[in-house]
């Protein structure tokens, strides 16, 4: 079985994607994912979690499901 060694890791695949990385790493990983099928199918399956993530709302908490009053006392 052979093992391929990436000069790029996840988080670093997401910061490219966020714009997080300075000028010259971004350039590193776009080379490398231009190359790098492997790569580029991380880089999709991120992609396509973040966008996912992005969309997701928070249901506000229905009146029913507030912490009762002696719970609410104890808290600093």
């Amino acid at each position: 079985m052979q093992t391929t060694i990436h000069p790029i890791s996840g988080e670093e695949l997401m910061a490219y994607f966020d714009g997080e990385l300075p000028p010259a790493r971004a350039m590193a990983v776009h080379e490398h994912l231009e190359t790098c099928r492997e790569c580029r199918n991380v880089a999709a399956d991120l992609d396509a979690v973040s966008r996912q993530l992005s969309e997701w709302q928070v249901e506000a908490i229905r009146p029913e499901l507030k912490l009762p009053e002696h719970i609410k006392r104890r808290r600093p």
